[in-house]
């Protein structure tokens, strides 16, 4: 063990660079009820949220870290975040826990209303969240979102897509790319080969053939 003039500890090191510097493995124990608490990181009460974090940092020699964050909000609420480097060394939140309205962020440490909030990040800005009630919600501010139900050859897909806001039937090539062959729109009105035109329950682009007689009724 090793005490230098800063009052700095070293056990397993004679160079100490913090309060207690520990080389090697610690074994921490509680024993009594299980309210008990065997590690307690103390954070101030001022400031408020972010400014008053606290980390647990698992960190490796010439590489990245990964972080386990605590900060307080604005009363008794409290915040946890889990967060990772990535390739370019920059710290990432990945998970945020929110005790003030009980929301989780992945991906995101202001997830919208109540519940469950997915921002998948700066090259796919789709989010995901939960309102609260029975809704799931997916936005894309930069451009088309959807919801995509996809095997190698066909997809499905609803949302507001490359042609508006329509449910839609498609396939998709050996190399991926996707042609859309069915269109609903949210007037009930169906195209096939295109989007409907307004007004028409029934727009088909291309010729139409019947292997049997189709009856036409005018009311």
């Amino acid at each position: 063990m090793r005490i230098d003039a800063n009052g700095n500890v070293g056990i397993g090191t004679t160079a100490p660079a913090a309060k207690l510097d520990v080389n090697g493995n610690l074994y921490v124990s509680s024993i009594g009820t299980s309210s008990d608490t065997a590690i307690n990181i103390r954070g101030p009460n001022q400031p408020t949220n972010y400014a008053s974090f606290k980390d647990i940092s698992y960190s490796f020699d010439s590489a990245g870290s990964a972080r386990i964050r605590g900060s307080r909000g604005g009363g008794w609420n409290t915040n946890l975040d889990f967060l990772v480097t990535d390739t370019s060394a920059t710290l990432q939140t990945l998970i945020h826990l929110n005790g003030q309205y009980g929301r989780v962020g992945i991906g995101t440490t202001a997830p919208l209303s109540a519940g469950l909030h997915i921002d998948i990040g700066s090259t796919n800005t789709t989010n995901w969240w939960l309102d609260g009630g029975n809704n799931m919600i997916i936005t894309n501010p930069t451009g088309d979102s959807a919801i995509k139900l996809a095997s190698q050859n066909s997809h499905i897909t609803f949302g507001n897509g490359t042609t508006g806001d329509f449910l839609t039937i498609g396939s998709r090539d050996s190399a991926g790319s996707a042609t859309e062959m069915l269109y609903m729109d949210n007037n009930g009105n169906v195209g096939i080969g295109g989007t409907p035109a307004a007004g028409r329950k029934l727009h088909v682009y291309g010729t139409l053939s019947a292997g049997y007689d189709i009856p036409i009724r005018r009311w």
